[in-house]
Order: structure tokens, then C-alpha cells, then sequence
């Protein structure tokens, strides 16, 4: 999405968030790799990347919407274009898909293993394409709401979306949390999906654009301390904030980390137009192409040094940006995510 906007008959440019998105596509790398396991810092700062993602999402979404001639023909055509670049890059990851479902259930009966596999594709997604599919089935909830203008409403399933994440991860053996537990491994298999961290995420990211000005006047010395106490707080109850508390951890840095972006979008920083939509289209590329990449060089080529696969990743990522650059063919484009 353009990451300029007319305000007041002023063009507002989203420099900062472009910055924070390249950084959370590295943040996301390092979780796939393992990188974390050396450095107890990086899994208390990495949590906080795809919540990220979802709060910038629901911030452009609603500010399309709103200029959209028809809110509910531009959500249809938007989520249509989200499901056809994640069914893009499943095809591409289809056969390994295929091949781990009939590994894990070898004993299985073939009817088993094909409703695993479209379980997996259909319902759960497949990492890290899972937030494309939820983007696309959170939006159109999202639209619903802002249509009919039922913020309550929202603010309502917001929450308790929100509740039953964390609910989800005590570690109770019996009760409503092993009965959670048990209902959603059965349908998603993780809290990735759109009820406990999608519609939430993005509806919080869509009345921050409603209410855009008013959190400009937040002091955002308090925002910084506020995430600056989040990240020690995780770092002090590492590892279990990352094993136990997982995405409402990183919810919770994620909010004020948004939220200092909307208020230093204004200020002056020494970064061009240029690159600011270089960094946009950078972050899209290395979320799509990382895992590929890192099973090429791992299992492929059995290189696991995590900082040069890193380097490798953050390479090839911006080889295929030049590329998809370089041929402007509208397809390539799309599925890359690119402008």
C-alpha cells in the first residue's frame, strides 16, 4: 500500500514505518533461523514483528477504505488480490507440504493426509504465508465494521480476541484452557490466525487511523519509555516471555512501538522518498523469499552459519527487489509485493 496521504490538504509521508517494517522483516528472519537461541535479547525483540506488520496493515486498509467509492467492492477486490499471491507462494511450497503431511502420518489413511493438507493450506496457512491468509480474512470482517460503523462491536471482538490469546498459552492441563487449547490446535493448530491475533491487530491498526491526530499529540518521550519497559520486561523473564507469552508479548511492544510511528511521521529525518519505498519493498521481499532461501542454504548447501545465512537472506532480497524492478512485469510485481 502507498504510505502517503493527503491530511488537511497536506501530504503525509509514513517514512518511520517503512524503517520499522524492514527491521521487523529481519526480526522474522531471525525467528526462522534460530538465531535467538545465542542471544537472549533477540527472541525478547523479535515477537513484536508480525503484530507489527498487522497494526500497519489495518492502519492503511481503513485509510483506503475510506477514499474508496465503495468500501465493500474494494475489500472484495484487495482480499481477492491477497489470496491470489498466497496461493501463489503455497503452489511453490505445495510439494513439501505434501511430502512432510504423508512423512508425519505415514500410519494415516490417504483420505486423512488429504484433509491435512488442505487443513493446513486452507485454515492454519503455511509459516510465514499464514499472515497473508489472515490479512485477507481480517479485512473483510474489518469492512463489516467500519461499514456499518459497529465500533463497539469491533472493539468488543477485539478484546476478546485478545483474551483468548492469552488464555490460549496458560499452561493449564485441564478446564477451559486445555479445552481452548484442544478447539484450536483442531481448526488453526496455533494463535496465528484471525481471531486471536488478525481481526484484533488490524481493527486496533484501523482505529489508529480514525484517530491518527489524536495520538500525534502523545509525547512520544513517555511512547519510547513505555516500549523501552516492554522489551526489559521480556528480556528479564527470558526465556519464558518468549516460550510462554509468545505474540501477546509481543502485542504489547508492538502497540506503543506503532504508535511512536504515527507520532514521528512528521518529523524531519534524513531519509529520501526513495528509499523510504525501498525499505517498503524490501521488508514485503525478504517475509515472502526468507524461508526459501534458508532451506536452500541449509539443507541444500548445509550452510547454518546464522549470520551469513542472514546476510545471505537480506542479499538475495534485494537482488530479487533490483529484478522485479528492472523487468516491471505487473505479475512478478504482485506476487512479490512490490511497487
Amino acid at each position: 500500500m502507498a504510505k502517503m496521504f493527503e491530511n488537511n490538504g497536506q501530504k503525509r509521508y509514513y517514512k518511520m514505518l517503512d524503517i520499522v517494517k524492514l527491521a521487523c522483516s529481519c526480526l522474522v528472519v531471525m525467528i526462522h533461523q534460530g538465531f535467538g537461541d545465542s542471544f537472549a535479547i533477540i527472541p525478547c525483540l523479535t515477537r513484536q514483528a508480525v503484530p507489527f506488520f498487522f497494526l500497519v496493515s489495518g492502519f492503511f486498509y481503513a485509510k483506503r477504505a475510506s477514499n474508496a467509492k465503495s468500501v465493500k467492492s474494494f475489500t472484495l477486490s484487495f482480499a481477492k488480490r491477497l489470496l491470489l499471491i498466497y496461493l501463489f507462494w503455497i503452489v511453490c511450497w505445495l510439494p513439501y507440504i505434501i511430502k512432510e503431511t504423508v512423512s508425519t502420518n505415514a500410519e494415516k489413511s490417504i483420505l486423512y493426509v488429504f484433509f491435512v493438507i488442505i487443513r493446513r493450506v486452507a485454515l492454519a496457512g503455511w509459516v510465514p504465508y499464514w499472515y497473508i491468509l489472515v490479512f485477507a480474512e481480517g479485512i473483510i470482517i474489518l469492512s463489516l465494521i467500519l461499514r456499518y460503523q459497529k465500533y463497539k462491536l469491533g472493539w468488543l471482538f477485539c478484546i476478546c480476541g485478545l483474551a483468548l490469546n492469552v488464555v490460549y498459552r496458560i499452561p493449564i492441563q485441564n478446564g477451559f484452557c486445555n479445552l481452548l487449547n484442544k478447539g484450536v490446535y483442531f481448526v488453526f493448530s496455533s494463535e496465528s490466525n484471525v481471531v486471536m491475533t488478525g481481526f484484533p491487530l488490524l481493527f486496533i491498526g484501523a482505529a489508529a487511523a480514525r484517530h491518527e491526530d489524536a495520538i500525534r499529540h502523545w509525547k512520544w518521550s513517555a511512547v519510547l519509555l513505555l516500549y523501552l519497559l516492554f522489551v526489559g520486561g521480556a528480556f528479564l523473564l527470558h526465556p519464558y516471555s518468549n516460550r510462554l507469552f509468545g505474540i501477546p508479548f509481543g502485542i504489547l511492544q508492538a502497540l506503543p512501538l506503532f504508535a511512536l510511528c504515527l507520532i514521528l511521521a512528521d518529523a524531519t529525518i534524513p531519509v529520501k522518498n526513495e528509499t523510504s519505498r525501498l525499505a517498503r519493498d524490501l521488508s514485503a521481499v525478504i517475509y515472502l523469499t526468507h524461508t526459501i532461501t534458508l532451506s536452500i542454504l541449509g539443507y541444500g548447501l548445509h550452510l547454518w552459519n546464522e549470520l551469513l545465512r542472514f546476510i545471505i537472506v537480506v542479499f538475495v532480497a534485494m537482488l530479487v527487489v533490483a529484478i522485479g524492478k528492472k523487468i516491471n512485469w505487473k505479475p512478478l510485481k504482485t506476487v512479490l509485493m512490490i511497487h
